[in-house]
């Protein structure tokens, strides 16, 4: 019987740390602070300041340069032709919004918006940043795939999001 109650005891114990862990709590401000960094570092195309705002896998990293000056010139080599479409996306983007991080231990989700302005059209965004902590500090997450490159792809589609259906 005593066996049984400190089996319940621990269980609670276990769900109501769990509870605690998820949802808005400390760190909330400072996960809310490093999406709108990204949505910033990329209207800007400051590749330097990306270097040290994402996380990556171990498997990513791998061929990534030590140096962010040598980062930030491999990101403009790999844009190349697709420079002009990359300014129109990243230069009409405005009215970014970042809300409430609900937050896993190490993870946090936060709902993004933005409108960017293609072609003269104005089209609001909806999607979602994903962040990790990372020595005490929030880091938008691409360690998800050893592939930098699919990584960043995946998590810019999701950070951006899509339109809302039948709405601008």
């Amino acid at each position: 019987m005593v066996g049984i109650r400190r089996v319940l005891i621990m269980l609670c114990l276990a769900g109501a740390g769990a509870f605690a862990q998820a949802g808005p709590s400390a760190g909330a401000p400072e996960a809310r602070q490093t999406a709108l960094a990204v949505f910033k570092i990329l209207q800007r195309q400051d590749w330097v300041a990306l270097y040290a705002t994402v996380a990556l896998s171990e498997g990513a990293t791998d061929g990534l340069p030590p140096r962010a000056e040598d980062f930030a010139a491999d990101v403009r080599k790999g844009i190349g032709r697709n420079q002009a479409a990359v300014d129109e996306v990243f230069g009409g983007m405005s009215d970014v919004a970042v809300g409430e991080a609900e937050i896993r231990g190490d993870y946090a989700t936060l709902p993004t918006s933005c409108t960017i302005t293609l072609r003269g059209q104005k089209v609001t965004f909806r999607g979602r940043a994903h962040l990790i902590r990372r020595h005490h500090a929030w880091k938008w997450d691409l360690t998800f795939s050893d592939n930098a490159e699919d990584a960043t792809s995946r998590a810019l589609t999701e950070l951006v999001g899509k339109p809302p259906e039948g709405g601008k």
